[in-house]
Order: structure tokens, then C-alpha cells, then sequence
């Protein structure tokens, strides 16, 4: 056989190889960075590149990522779904993400939370401990011990949530009554603020739902 045409044989089943091996170790790569910054169960993280060299320098056209019962800054989130278009990101480990964002495309995604991550966050705002939050009938009941000048007091309140835009957007706890009695005013507690969140890139909340007794966030962003 003409010694050209099996050079061109080779050549095409190198080419076939390094198409499917290379996003496959993009993929794990990627993962492996995230399961750092996100302890929990591995995230499932797909990346799409055509051409496949584009990922010699960080560049795609789109990275899926799904995550379940990961902790987030301390939280522990049920599900996190994003999909990031027209991206490009530099490996390193210099960054505390082990990766730094070269362009941001375009970024949109959903956070979904359970009553274990919402007392997670009433928690950490230290007025309140031992905190547990049940979600239905579209309100949160969130019961746990507060805390006011020095003592500590059992607290049983009804509230809902609600969205407020700017600087990334706040999620804010309204209650609307304490130990069966209704408040006469309106009292708002800060559970979390996007621009308080390490993230390697700019995200912004948009929306604020409860769906199947979870709170669900979505972002976007680029």
C-alpha cells in the first residue's frame, strides 16, 4: 500500500481519536475544578467545541453543567443547572477556582433549594439557630431558636420570600406572623446577596419561583 495513503490513513484515525478523547478530558478536567469549589457528588459537566482544537486555548461554543446536593459557600444546594455559551477560560491553579474567565459569553442557569439549604442561610445570618424550614401552601414556616439582646428566645414564624434586583439581586424573608400572631408592619430579613457570592464570573438573579415545595433562583449572566 502506497506509503502516502496510510500516512493519510493514520492521520484520519489520529484526527477521529483526538475529536472524541480530548472534550472527554476537557470534560474530567473541568469537573475536577468544580467538585473543588462545590463539595459534594461529582457535577456533571459536557463541554461542545467545533472545531475540537478551539480547546487548545479554553474556547467553546457551549459547557453544560448539572450538579445535586452540593454545598455552595457553605450551603447545601439540591440542584444547580447552568449552561454556558461562547465561553473561553485559562486553567490555572494561581486562581482560587483553579480557572480565570477569558470571555464570559453568555451564562443561564437555576439554583433549586430545599428547606435544609433555606435553614442554612437563616443560619448564617446568626440571628437565628438551630433553624428548620418547611416549605408549602406556597409559604415557608421556619421555626428555630432567636436570638435578641442576649437571650434566646423559641420562635415559630410564617413568611414568604421575595426578590429584590440590584448589584446581582438580594433574596429577602418577609414574615408575616411570630408564634401564631400576625405582624402589624412589614419586617425584611436578608437571607443572601448575589454580590456577597465567590463566583470566578459576574451572575445576576432574575427570578424567584417555588416549584414542588423547592425554591428555585435563576441566573444569568455574560
Amino acid at each position: 500500500m502506497n506509503r502516502l495513503l496510510i500516512a493519510a490513513m493514520l492521520a484520519v484515525i489520529a484526527l477521529v481519536g483526538a475529536q472524541w478523547w480530548i472534550p472527554i478530558v476537557a470534560d474530567r478536567t473541568i469537573q475536577g475544578r468544580l467538585t473543588d469549589l462545590m463539595p459534594g457528588p461529582p457535577p456533571m459537566v459536557q463541554v461542545t467545541a467545533i472545531p475540537f482544537w478551539q480547546m487548545a486555548s479554553g474556547r467553546f461554543q457551549a459547557m453544560e453543567l448539572r450538579a445535586h446536593n452540593v454545598r455552595v459557600a457553605g450551603v447545601l444546594v439540591d440542584a444547580i443547572s447552568v449552561r454556558w455559551t461562547k465561553g473561553q477560560i485559562r486553567l490555572t491553579r494561581r486562581s482560587p477556582f483553579g480557572f480565570r474567565v477569558v470571555r464570559a459569553g453568555t451564562v443561564t442557569g437555576s439554583v433549586v433549594m430545599g428547606g435544609s439549604a433555606l435553614a442554612g442561610l437563616f443560619d448564617q445570618t446568626g440571628i437565628m439557630q438551630g433553624t428548620r424550614v418547611r416549605i408549602a401552601n406556597r409559604e415557608l414556616a421556619v421555626s428555630g431558636v432567636l436570638r435578641l439582646d442576649g437571650r434566646r428566645l423559641p420562635v415559630d414564624v410564617r413568611g414568604g420570600l421575595r426578590l429584590v434586583p440590584g448589584q446581582g439581586g438580594r433574596v429577602l424573608f418577609y414574615p408575616r406572623s411570630v408564634n401564631g400572631r400576625q405582624l402589624p408592619g412589614t419586617v425584611m430579613l436578608s437571607l443572601f446577596a448575589m454580590s456577597q457570592m465567590r463566583l470566578p464570573m459576574a451572575l445576576r438573579m432574575v427570578s424567584l419561583s417555588l416549584v414542588h415545595n423547592r425554591i428555585r433562583v435563576r441566573v444569568v449572566g455574560g
